[in-house]
């Protein structure tokens, strides 16, 4: 099957396992397969909660989730000289109606930005400083590019952004989807995230394994997030669910994510 036949056949979980699991054994390694058959498992996902913006590889010099260093609240009042319209005063009166409405209402607006945006809010001024951390947090690291990393599997920098970003809310964690982003020799940082997740009430995960090792063990902590209420995994070790007994409690049955082998007992 060619690259064009397969785009036009694989439609369902049913058509990646079955090419997936068919190709030749003489022919492409695991990891030419994995990386051919990803995109197609990753295009069947539910659709994110926010769409990625447009590419833009600058880093606000005001605020970084990959910056340790912080902002004094006068350097955070001009950063909204960057902004687009929506954040400035509106034309006409010369009047900021947009931070006049309810925080219910700006914590709406908040959820709907990419998760960049969403941080960089907290600079505007001391009146949505604590909107952010109020706000349940959604990650995605389609919303997270860097120079330099490859856009399809950034690394270092956007594991620490996702990291840096779950640190300083303090949860709930409404979804994050990470289905980019390579945990590559950061092994550590994949084991506080999970812990993490399941300490701040994580609600909906997407969490994919891109690109290599293939067996990289997903951390034990995973089957602990209780809030759990929609999960998907691809090209994970799963953790041993004899030794570590599962707490999902709100998860639907689970259903067979389409794969190259299966162990036995999972």
């Amino acid at each position: 099957m060619d690259a064009a036949a397969g785009r036009g056949e694989l439609r369902t979980y049913a058509d990646v396992e079955e090419f997936f699991n068919n190709m030749s054994l003489e022919g492409p390694s695991a990891q030419d397969r994995i990386d051919y058959i990803v995109p197609y498992i990753i295009s069947l996902l539910p659709p994110p909660f926010v769409p990625a913006p447009d590419a833009d590889d600058s880093e606000d010099e005001h605020f970084s989730l990959t910056s340790s260093s912080s902002d004094d609240d006068d350097e955070g009042d001009a950063a909204g000289a960057d902004w687009p319209a929506v954040f400035l005063a509106a034309q006409g009166d010369g009047q900021d109606h947009i931070s006049r409405l309810t925080k219910d209402l700006l914590s709406n607006v908040i959820s709907r930005l990419p998760t960049k945006e969403a941080a960089r809010t907290m600079v505007l001024s001391a009146r949505w400083r604590c909107l952010w951390p109020a706000t349940p947090l959604l990650v995605d690291d389609a919303h997270l590019r860097y120079p330099g990393e490859s856009r399809e599997i950034p690394g270092f920098h956007a594991v620490r952004a996702i990291s840096r970003c779950l640190a300083a809310h303090p949860g709930p964690v409404r979804g994050v989807r990470i289905t980019r982003t390579s945990f590559h020799q950061q092994e550590y940082a994949l084991q506080r995230l999970v812990a993490s997740l399941a300490a701040k009430n994580i609600q909906d995960l997407i969490l994919f394994n891109r690109p290599w090792p293939l067996n990289m063990p997903l951390p034990d902590d995973i089957l602990r997030c209780a809030s759990l209420s929609r999960l998907y995994l691809g090209v994970w070790h799963f953790p041993d669910t004899t030794a570590h007994r599962p707490n999902l409690p709100n998860l639907p049955r689970a259903r067979p994510f389409p794969h190259h082998h299966r162990r036995h007992g999972h």
